[in-house]
Order: structure tokens, then sequence, then C-alpha cells
């Protein structure tokens, strides 16, 4: 991954934050003072306002698409400067590798990939006509702008559909890549509740 590309990814805002790490605002030999003086434990320090915690330096998820591998970016929050890049294979020996989920990998990696390839989404219909035939059809004049979050929003959309299927039922709407045919989010007309789809067989 080349310096440009990383920043590139960091102004388009194509990451996602993992974790936050805090340290105390005095030093160690302050906080064992208080500690061994009051009998307080750290926890107590930090509830009485003795001590403060405060960011200390935050975990950015990129996904490389050179290298195709993710990567950990460790940023001073004070001064936005980063610190240092870690591999995939640093994860497991860190206390937040927990939050470098599967899911949040395939997450970068899309937003890296737009970034890189820039992905045009439609939106597709299936549902019954009056005489309980199937029917399907991608509606063109809906221009997707936004997936995360979505825009035009689900209740924009599925009153675009209802007009599109007014003598139908049973409507479900597909919203995919366009050359891929990979499903992206899909919902159905009677619940409007929608959900995202990672990975599925092409439609």
């Amino acid at each position: 991954m080349t310096q440009e590309h990383l920043l590139a990814l960091l102004r388009a805002k194509k990451y996602h934050r993992v974790h936050t790490r805090f340290a105390p605002n005095m030093p160690v030999r302050d906080i064992n003072f208080y500690t061994k003086r009051y009998g307080l434990t750290m926890k107590e320090l930090v509830e009485h306002g003795i001590v403060q915690m405060s960011p200390a330096f935050k975990h950015i998820l990129v996904w490389s698409c050179a290298d195709e591998k993710p990567f950990t970016l460790i940023v001073n929050p004070a001064d936005k400067v980063i610190i240092t890049v870690l591999f995939a294979d640093d994860f497991s020996s860190h206390d937040w590798s927990d939050k470098v989920t599967p899911e949040l990998i395939l997450s970068a990696r899309r937003k890296a990939e737009e970034l890189v390839f820039p992905i045009s989404h439609e939106v597709h219909v299936r549902w019954l006509d009056v005489d309980g035939k199937p029917k399907q059809k991608t509606i063109a004049k809906i221009k997707i702008e936004n997936l995360s979050p979505l825009v035009p929003s689900v209740d924009e959309i599925a009153l675009s559909v209802r007009a599109h299927v007014a003598d139908g039922y049973g409507a479900h709407v597909l919203i995919r890549e366009k050359k891929s045919k990979d499903v992206l989010l899909e919902f159905s007309l009677e619940d409007t509740t929608f959900w995202p789809c990672a990975t599925r067989p092409r439609a």
C-alpha cells in the first residue's frame, strides 16, 4: 500500500475506527503514591476525579487493495499523526483483536474498493402480479447515491417501487451491484425492514 493510497483512504473516510486506548493524565509514580497513601484502586482514583483518562491512541482499520489484506493504523488523536501500521497477523496479540471481525474487514474492503474501483448500484424488484405470476424488474429511475446510510432511504425507495408494482403484491427489493449482481441490501415492502448482505450468491 502506497502512501498516496493510504492518504486517499483517510481523506475519503474509507476506514473503520476499531478501538481507542486511554491513558492517565499523570505519571505512574504519582498514581502509585495516591494508591499507597489513600488505599484507593485505580478505578476509585478515576471515579473520584483524582486521575483523569484521555485518549492516547486510536486504532483504525483500512483495507489495502494492492496487498489484498487489512491493516490497522495506530494514530495519535492529539495531532492525527500515524504512529505505526500493523499487519493482519498482528491482530491476535492485542486486547482489541476481538473488534477486528470478518464482517468489519469485509466492510473496510468494500470501502476501499469503492474508492479504487467506483461501484454503481441498482434497485431490482421481485413480486407477484394479480394472477400470482412471479415478476421482476430493475428500476433504472431509482439512483442509489449512498449505502451507509442508505440514500435514498428505505421509505423513499419503497414509495417509488410501489408505483411500479401497484397491481402486484409480495414485493421484495434488492439493492445490488450492477456488474456483479451481488446483493448488498434487501427488504420487503410488507415490513420495510432491511439487512446487509455480506455474501450472497449472484441473483
